[in-house]
């Protein structure tokens, strides 16, 4: 098992992930995005250091669609994964 503290550990700390002061998903987190919010910032945050930037900038942008999408249909909802979820649970 790699050392849990080596910044170039592509498991547990991506360098991809980890070029500023916080990881990636530790500012999702702290800003409770939902899975497409969350997903947006990390493809804008990883575009120019991982792969392909213009593939990342894409897949954010589909994410950002179906956030929006999301939200034309229920305006009020700010957390469609939670809605989801409930909505889920009252079915079973």
């Amino acid at each position: 098992m790699q050392d849990l503290n080596s910044r170039h550990d592509p498991v547990y700390q991506p360098a991809h992930y980890t070029a500023g002061k916080i990881e990636v998903w530790d500012f999702i987190a702290d800003q409770r995005l939902n899975f497409c919010l969350g997903n947006v910032v990390k493809y804008v945050c990883r575009c120019d250091r991982k792969g392909n930037a213009i593939e990342d900038l894409e897949k954010a942008v589909r994410y950002l669609q179906k956030e929006l999408s999301e939200r034309r249909k229920n305006p009020d909802c700010r957390d469609w994964d939670r809605m989801r979820a409930e909505d889920e649970r009252r079915t079973i």
